[in-house]
């Protein structure tokens, strides 16, 4: 059910963004939706609970031109800022539902990379999230035998390299912790309400961070420079590595995190289309990983 209603919410979305400033009746809308979800009705109540439920959610606000009856999203909350959630869900959405809707035409003619999401627990994390309710999880690590069980109360979700990963306080630890979602063999929502930390901001947290990874106290960030070729310089600027990237020009770019693993994994995709050229540390510490490579290749 809640699977569902987030489908309609990100529809409306969508279609609200697609029709521009020009907006779009309600009768049309009503038609669009029997189109799209096998004929179901759409009457003037659900719409106003969708609309009231993507303002909380998205922070978005579907309005009305009383001139000529038609709905559009407040031009002051247009999606114009790619990196935010409401604009990446909604990309996602419209991409999925395009290739619902051709797969029988298409399926010769797309390939898709299946990949361990999660997404099965997707709608069921966010739910509790919005009404703050914690989560009871079974949760098997790769280094372990078999799952363990946790009491989570989860503030947020990021997605990496195709995997969405949870961020919550965990009981049993007693400070934050990220889960990746496949990992999680199962997940409830229990009855045990918690308050969200006044101060708490996900970007803030992974501020520094390259990946999932959380930087302790003690594990501050550095600037990384580094020169990438011609080739695998533009690649660099459509794709930044890190958001704190900054182009200082001849293939030379610099970014400010905490050099973990993921990191010396991203640095060595690229082969030797990149050098780092300081901090000496880091450096060091790519020629080491390079080191261990080469004496497997070279036995």
């Amino acid at each position: 059910m809640v699977q569902e209603l987030i489908k309609k919410y990100l529809w409306l979305l969508d279609l609200m963004s697609r029709s521009g400033t020009r907006g779009i009746s309600l009768k049309d809308l009503e038609a669009k939706h029997k189109e799209r979800f096998d004929g179901d009705s759409y009457d003037r109540r659900s719409f106003y609970n969708h609309r009231q439920a993507i303002a909380e959610i998205f922070g978005l606000e579907i309005v009305c031109d009383r001139r000529s009856n038609r709905y559009y999203i407040d031009k002051n909350n247009q999606m114009g800022d790619k990196d935010t959630a409401s604009a990446y869900l909604l990309d996602s959405f419209a991409v999925h539902n395009l290739l619902e809707m051709s797969k029988e035409k298409l399926s010769s003619r797309i390939s898709m990379e299946r990949t361990p999401s999660g997404r099965q627990f997707l709608t069921s994390a966010i739910n509790a999230m919005l009404d703050n309710y914690e989560l009871d999880i079974k949760y098997q690590k790769y280094s372990m035998d078999n799952p363990e069980s946790l009491q989570v109360k989860p503030y947020a979700l990021k997605e990496y390299k195709n995997r969405w990963y949870l961020l919550g306080f965990c009981r049993e630890r007693n400070d934050l912790r990220v889960y990746s979602l496949d990992r999680i063999t199962s997940l409830e929502i229990s009855e045990r309400s918690f308050t969200m930390p006044q101060d708490f901001d996900v970007a803030t947290i992974f501020a520094t961070s390259s990946g999932i990874y959380i930087p302790k106290k003690e594990q501050k960030g550095c600037t990384i420079v580094f020169k990438a070729s011609e080739l695998d310089s533009k690649y660099i600027q459509d794709l930044p590595l890190h958001h704190s990237q900054v182009y200082k020009g001849d293939g030379v770019f610099e970014i400010y995190v905490y050099p973990d693993k993921s990191l010396i994994m991203s640095f060595l995709s690229f082969g030797s289309g990149i050098e780092v050229l300081s901090p000496a540390s880091f450096r060091d510490e790519l020629k080491t990983e390079i080191d261990k490579l080469k004496q497997i290749y070279t036995k």
